[in-house]
């Protein structure tokens, strides 16, 4: 039987020319393969090596960018391509990490025309079984000058999912930040879910909380806009919001309401109701305050604030201003005035906000002896300010003060 070791080692060489074929000549057919697909669609594609498995097939250590699209990177430690038969079914990246570079419009825009550009390429090599779900965890994206030049967006614990022929994306992230110049604000939690027609974002300024403080971002297929913010009393800490950018000395708490709405026409609206309470400006004494703003106008010309009213502790008087709406974000200047309040009030009321139910006491005590001895307090306050707030830098937020007072004792 001597054809039988003869066979036995044929077999044994096509065994190992397989393996080899498998492990070591596939891998180099697919990575070659993968790049070159990518280069036709448009993609700079490098991996580091191939690995096959059962039904799957991963990409380990890739990084990738778009031609002509310089806003938009990324990398992944690993990319599992699931098959069916040896069609794509799925894919899942882990380890994914993309960096924005620049304004939400200037991205949709070069996306949009590197799209626009490799869409007939691509529709010609394409089939409708190369379109499958692509999902991705443990990600992490990085967004330089998302609202002026020195504000930074980063996302971490990133997960989602993007399915072509549904024409859906979903991402959600757990601690969302974001830094302008020295100062950072949050975390935040964070979804996003984009159809063909519709955008929504939603963001919960108190991720502890579970449909606490939060804001809702809505785009549709008109690209008419809505922004709604809700806060119920919260300190501003909770929020994410340092006090020392909104002007404040010490953390306060925050209520209110915010819904600003732009239709397809450009014609816009906002109303807002915030207070703030213990507030301290500078090295004042703690005061409850509250603005109460509506504007209307055009996106593109900016709104102007139609009714306006504040109270601050015991000053009350009006709002005027100008909302701009910028592709990059928005700049809020106001400006206020209180009437005038007889020194006397003034007094009481402080005092009551200082040291409360005793102050009150006091106050009144205080009132009587006046009388009972001939002295009065006389003379009235008022004040006006400008505050202004601009979401491309918010660390540059100013909150400035005018006080005028002829507070006086008078003997009578």
């Amino acid at each position: 039987m001597p054809a039988v070791p003869i066979v036995l080692s044929i077999v044994a060489a096509l065994a190992i020319i397989g393996i080899l074929l498998v492990f070591v000549v596939l891998p180099v057919v697919l990575k070659q393969r993968c790049i070159a697909l990518a280069a036709s669609r448009g993609i700079t594609l490098t991996v580091d090596h191939v690995a096959i498995g059962p039904e799957e097939v991963r990409l380990m250590k890739v990084a990738f960018s778009l031609d002509g699209a310089p806003q938009l990177s990324g990398t992944a430690d690993d990319i599992r391509v699931t098959l069916s038969g040896l069609t794509p079914a799925e894919s899942n990246a882990d380890g994914l990490a993309l960096t924005l570079d620049g304004p939400l419009e200037d991205i949709e825009k070069s996306l949009a025309a590197w799209s626009a550009a490799h869409a007939t390429h691509a529709g010609a090599t394409a089939n409708a079984t190369d379109a499958h779900p692509v999902s991705w965890s443990l990600g992490h994206v990085t967004w330089t000058r998302a609202f002026g030049q020195t504000a930074k967006v980063e996302l971490t614990n990133v997960a989602g999912e993007v399915d072509p022929v549904k024409a859906v994306t979903r991402m959600t992230s757990d601690h969302a930040t974001l830094t302008t110049g020295s100062t950072a604000f949050g975390p935040w939690g964070l979804s996003l879910e984009r159809d063909s027609a519709t955008t929504r974002v939603d963001v919960e300024l108190d991720p502890v909380v579970k449909g606490g403080p939060s804001v809702v971002f809505l785009r549709d297929a008109n690209d008419a806009v809505s922004v709604r913010a809700n806060v119920p009393s919260s300190p501003l800490s909770h929020l994410g919001i340092p006090a020392k950018t909104v002007g404040l000395a010490a953390d306060s708490t925050v209520e209110g309401t915010v819904d600003f709405e732009k239709d397809k026409s450009g014609a816009s609206s906002l109303k807002s109701d915030v207070a703030l309470g213990k507030a301290t400006f500078g090295g004042g004494l703690p005061i409850d305050a509250r603005v109460i703003l509506s504007a209307s106008g055009d996106a593109a010309k900016g709104l102007d604030v139609k009714q306006g009213a504040f109270t601050a502790g015991p000053l009350k008087g009006s709002v005027t201003g100008t909302l701009t709406l910028f592709d990059d974000g928005a700049r809020l200047a106001l400006a206020w005035k209180s009437q005038g309040v007889p020194c006397s009030e003034i007094g009481k009321q402080m005092a009551a906000e200082a040291l409360g139910p005793l102050g009150s006491q006091l106050g009144a005590i205080a009132g009587d002896v006046g009388n009972v001895i001939g002295l009065r307090v006389a003379g009235e306050a008022s004040a006006s300010g400008l505050i202004t707030l601009d979401s491309r830098d918010l660390a540059a937020t100013s909150f400035a003060m005018t006080r005028n007072q002829t507070c006086g004792v008078d003997l009578f």
